[in-house]
């Protein structure tokens, strides 16, 4: 409820963050346990944004602010239920948009830039970390099969 009447209390309302506190709120009702920490509905909304726009810039601070934690609980929250630190979880989300995207791209900038990655050099470290295959030789070898 404070959170609520902290959102109406600022100089300018951001509906689409007072829809989201609803719609987690309204998760948290629907939760017959919501107080456990694998049902964080906060949490689970930024996984599936994670999931599904790993492209997205997001800073561990917005994050954080979307979840309405602080950014420290909120790592250690998002580490417990899921497995990885947030950006852990983002970079292998995005390496996983790579790998779909190489079979059709042109070039290996293409699909750095269209996963969110500043640059070529860093995708190319960050998915033969994640894969173990750089990404022309992991484009190769899914033409061969």
């Amino acid at each position: 409820m404070t959170l609520l009447m902290n959102a109406f209390n600022t100089e300018r309302i951001n509906p689409h963050r007072i829809l989201q506190l609803l719609d987690c709120l309204n998760s948290f009702a629907a939760c017959t346990d919501w107080r456990s920490e694998s049902q964080n509905p906060f949490i689970n909304n930024l996984k599936r944004q994670l999931e599904l726009y790993p492209e997205t810039k997001f800073s561990i601070e917005e994050m954080a602010q979307n979840a309405f934690i602080s950014k420290y609980h909120f790592i250690r929250s998002f580490k417990a239920e899921v497995g990885l630190t947030p950006h852990q979880f983002q970079l292998q989300n995005r390496i996983r948009k790579a790998q779909r995207l190489l079979h059709n791209a042109e070039t290996i900038t293409e699909v750095a830039l269209t996963t969110g990655f500043f640059d070529q050099s860093h995708f190319i470290k960050q998915f033969e970390k994640q894969v173990g295959l750089p990404p022309l030789i992991y484009k190769l070898s899914s033409q061969i099969i």
